[in-house]
């Protein structure tokens, strides 16, 4: 079988039907499994690892070697926040464990758009404030429909995943042609929302060019926008792994001011997570650059 076919049929089976099982027995045996299909990820799509690569050399400014380096690392990354859930929703009592406060954190504040990336642990980011503090944060996701064509081992897993999220705080909000009214409604009424930011530009009807790492790059725009209209703050974290649980960081609170100003802030914020830890972020083969050719 040619790798790509075997890629697109036999692999993702194997990676959330056979593998991520494995992930079941302790947190040490997920990273291992993420650890294997990141490598594997990172061998069978070479198209994808040099646009990834060559983006983190240019932007990064490193030598392509230790970019590839970063790449791989990058679909470790994603790999491990799936393995990392996989075991947390089968061990139930490992939960609570995985969390702590740190010096940095924020009082809670309603009425806010609680900003993140594709980056570390997105999941475990949002459960921290809605499951672990009880506040009052929904998340906004794209939905698992026929329109976000995925394999269907993945789409199991991910049914699997919000069913469990939901369990344990609130239904998840998806992004669809109504959501924006919903969101708009549960904002004014000083409920708050949770969103990764990263979502590439080509993807959606509503986008922005932002400085990213000294280029021009297209986001999706829409929920910085609706933190302006309904003149919420925006305040951005994330969450990364680490051997005796989660640790959640976060930065500069972007007060509420004009588009421009509001996602230039945000994404400073954010990116700066990047330069730190660009083997944290996911979306380096995804991204739409303003003013050249997509790749």
């Amino acid at each position: 079988m040619p790798l790509q076919s075997w890629a697109a049929t036999t692999w993702p089976t194997l990676r959330y039907e056979r593998i991520f099982p494995l992930a079941r027995r302790s947190r040490r045996a997920a990273r291992a499994c993420a650890a294997l299909v990141g490598t594997v990820e990172y061998l069978i799509d070479p198209v994808r690892r040099e646009v990834a690569s060559r983006r983190i050399a240019r932007t990064l400014r490193l030598p392509l070697r230790r970019a590839r380096a970063f790449c791989r690392a990058s679909l470790v990354s994603e790999a491990l926040e799936e393995s990392e859930i996989e075991f947390l929703m089968t061990n139930p009592d490992a939960l609570a464990g995985v969390f702590s406060a740190g010096p940095d954190e924020p009082a809670p504040a309603g009425g806010t758009l609680y900003a993140t990336l594709h980056f570390g642990n997105p999941v475990l980011a949002y459960l921290h404030l809605a499951w672990w503090r009880r506040l009052d944060v929904t998340t906004v996701s794209r939905a698992l429909s026929a329109d976000n064509p995925m394999a269907d081992a993945k789409r199991r897993y991910g049914q699997r995943r919000i069913a469990w999220i939901e369990r344990l705080a609130r239904p998840l909000l998806a992004l669809d042609g109504t959501s924006a009214a919903h969101a708009r409604e549960l904002i004014l009424a000083g409920r708050s929302l949770f969103a990764p930011i990263d979502v590439p530009g080509d993807v959606v009807t509503r986008a922005r060019d932002v400085d990213f790492l000294g280029e021009r790059m297209r986001f999706a725009s829409g929920m910085i926008t609706l933190a302006r209209i309904c003149k919420a703050p925006v305040q951005p974290l994330d969450a990364l792994s680490r051997p005796g649980g989660f640790v959640v960081r976060w930065g500069g609170r972007v007060e509420p001011s004009d588009d421009a100003r509001m996602h230039a802030d945000a994404f400073g914020e954010l990116l700066a997570f990047v330069r730190e830890l660009p083997g944290e972020w996911w979306m380096w083969p995804y991204l739409v650059v303003a003013d050249e050719p997509r790749v």
